[in-house]
């Protein structure tokens, strides 16, 4: 049965990271607060699992009650649904991706979980992007964030582990992920300490119009741009502009 999930917290740490986000009657929220809210609730589910090196545990997601992860025989990556039998979320993997694309989606589609009902409130389109469009973006920079902290990145980088290549061995995620983590937090051309609470935009160039990494693009970027195949989205989870 995949109905819809009664509006009520599923475990104590789905509260805690939706308390994060603000009250119902804010409805004038940007997509920059909403990129914010998703990296304190990165952060704050680092903290809830304590002290960790790379790579991040499936587990900080898998573990959570009232939420199954399956691995299953699928042509998509990932899905997710509210199975209202059994009173938990459900989450499928396409069994024939690599453990880092799978890895990936669980994050992704988790965020997708901790936005159900809030999705309007949150991501409210605008000139450049649609509302799916932000809330895509968003899944995607809360997987990078949750999966290659900004802290651990920064003292393997200072450690000498400098390929990116390397970094993703390390952290089990796609090289592409580490690179546009890099680039978030200006390591490469300076290594700095980022600073908490800090708004990543996964796609730095926020001012153009189009968003060829997003699976749903405005109407003006649709009829400009020529069709191709679109990548994976761990592929093209956090690609800089």
């Amino acid at each position: 049965m995949h109905n819809e999930p009664p509006i009520r917290p599923h475990s104590h740490t789905l509260a805690h990271l939706r308390a994060l986000l603000p009250p119902q009657r804010v409805h004038a929220l940007s997509f920059r607060a909403a990129l914010r809210i998703a990296q304190r609730q990165a952060e704050s589910l680092h903290d809830r699992h304590g002290s960790f090196g790379a790579p991040v545990p499936d587990s900080i997601i898998s573990s959570l009650p009232q939420l199954h992860v399956e691995l299953v025989d699928s042509p998509i990556s990932s899905l997710r649904f509210w199975d209202a039998g059994q009173q938990q979320w459900i989450v499928q993997l396409a069994a024939s991706d690599a453990e880092p694309t799978r890895r990936f989606h669980l994050a992704y589609e988790f965020k997708h979980i901790l936005d159900h009902n809030h999705r309007h409130q949150l991501y409210r389109g605008d000139e450049h992007h649609t509302t799916n469009c932000q809330a895509e973006r968003a899944a995607r920079n809360f997987a990078g964030l949750l999966l290659v902290p900004s802290t651990v990145l920064t003292d393997a980088w200072v450690a000498g582990t400098r390929d990116p290549t390397a970094l993703a061995t390390l952290f089990a995620v796609d090289p592409a992920v580490i690179t546009a983590r890099l680039a978030q937090i200006g390591i490469g051309k300076s290594v700095r300490t980022p600073q908490a609470g800090t708004g990543i935009d996964p796609i730095p160039n926020a001012t153009r119009k189009e968003c060829p990494i997003c699976p749903a693009r405005t109407t003006a970027a649709r009829r400009n741009s020529p069709s191709r195949a679109r990548p994976s989205r761990a592929r093209m989870a956090m690609a800089e502009a």
